[in-house]
């Protein structure tokens, strides 16, 4: 197993009273091999409590793989976990949605999660910025300055999004409801052997 966390981000919509929202949740997660976890659960290295449900977890490791899954992420984690939420406000006439402010629906369980997540939210809202910046200086025929993180620095998902791809080492994730597991998006097919 690798033992060694990655910054993982996952978004979704969701729809309530009419409104449309979209979801952007950031983790800290445990990045596993799986076939690793597949041969621990040969002969129940792994310790499982019964044959049958080593054999399940087995079925389980082999579908991931088999879908090109050769890592997966654990969420049981107390790292770094945000959960920001946008309700779409309007779509203007030239195709671009526009947001209601975001809400910030958690920075964490524990108070050195929310201090974590705060420290974040710093960094990658002066990353925001200073490409908002950069698009108003190819705008524009005056030079602007980077503006100081606030509330507004967050008006839309996709500028979060991007700002998320741009970072090193970050991966964006995606629950698989056939396994159960957190994997990359976009997963490497290995080609089954003859």
């Amino acid at each position: 197993m690798f033992n060694k966390t990655r910054l993982t981000y996952s978004t979704y919509t969701t729809a309530s009273h009419g409104y449309t929202q979209t979801h952007v949740v950031i983790r800290e997660m445990y990045e596993e091999d799986t076939l690793k976890h597949l041969e621990d659960t040969v002969d129940n290295k792994a310790g499982y409590t019964t044959m049958a449900y080593a054999e399940a977890a087995g079925r389980r490791y082999q579908a991931m793989l088999d879908m090109g899954h050769e890592v997966h992420y654990s969420t049981s984690t107390y790292g770094l976990e945000i959960h920001l939420r946008w309700q779409h406000y309007e779509l203007e006439a030239d195709g671009t949605q526009t947001y209601c402010d975001a809400a910030y629906d958690s920075l964490g369980r524990t108070f050195g999660q929310i201090e974590e997540g705060m420290r974040f939210l710093r960094k990658i809202g002066r990353a925001i910025e200073k490409t908002k910046a950069t698009r108003r200086n190819q705008e524009a025929t005056f030079k602007s300055d980077v503006r100081a993180v606030s509330s507004h620095t967050f008006d839309r998902p996709e500028d979060m999004l991007a700002a998320l791809a741009r970072m090193k080492k970050s991966a964006q994730v995606q629950l698989d409801r056939s396994t159960e597991a957190w994997v990359l998006t976009e997963a490497k097919v290995v080609p089954k052997a003859a």
